[in-house]
């Protein structure tokens, strides 16, 4: 289904979230539709690099907890820690709709001029592991799994979409490569010439 007809067409998230609880919110956001940009530190979100990698195979963009949580989303790389990445921050922000964190209380650019949601979405553990859940007899009876192609992974098996609107079924697509959607949200949207993107990236803000 084009992404035009799903529910939350239109929608623009930023999502300042890592590990698991806020960024499954995000995944659940993308599949129906909304433009989610996941803002990582330059380092990448902690698991791109955590066990197990598709393929058994250790690689900086196969970490398969990163690849099932980050499907159908934008990456950006944006250093939240330094004033400069702070400021751009605040830029993105009128772009959004939706801000999701991990941190209880909103980063300093957020103010009610933003005319935003902001949630913080906290992990509450979970009931088993990322390999169990693939070997589940019940989800694959249900047809629950399917085989996504990545650029530096090749084929990866993932859990689906958690649930379906009968009138509205949900789309996935691949995780996103390490600020892969930099420039298009970086020159597309504020302007940013390529140059002053390599200056910054050269001063590890993005």
């Amino acid at each position: 289904m084009p992404v035009v007809d799903l529910p939350l067409a239109g929608v623009r998230v930023l999502e300042l979230a890592q590990e698991i609880a806020g960024p499954f919110c995000c995944k659940l956001l993308a599949e129906f539709g909304a433009q989610v940009i996941k803002v990582e530190p330059p380092s990448g979100d902690m698991t791109r690099h955590r066990a197990p990698f598709a393929h058994d195979q250790p690689h900086p963009e196969g970490g398969l907890e990163y690849l099932y949580l980050n499907t159908a989303k934008r990456s950006i790389t944006l250093h939240l820690g330094c004033q400069t990445g702070m400021r751009l921050f605040g830029v993105l922000l009128p772009y959004a709709d939706v801000v999701i964190s991990d941190q209880p209380a909103p980063a300093p650019a957020i103010t009610p001029e933003h005319h935003l949601i902001y949630a913080c979405i906290r992990p509450f553990g979970l009931s088993c592991t990322i390999p169990e859940l693939l070997d589940d007899p019940q989800y694959e009876a249900s047809g629950f799994f399917q085989d996504i192609d990545h650029p530096s992974t090749g084929s990866v098996r993932y859990p689906g979409i958690a649930f379906q609107m009968p009138s509205s079924p949900g789309a996935s697509a691949r995780a996103p490569r390490l600020g892969e959607h930099n420039a298009q949200v970086y020159a597309g949207w504020l302007g940013i010439s390529p140059h002053e993107q390599a200056r910054l990236r050269s001063q590890e803000v993005l």
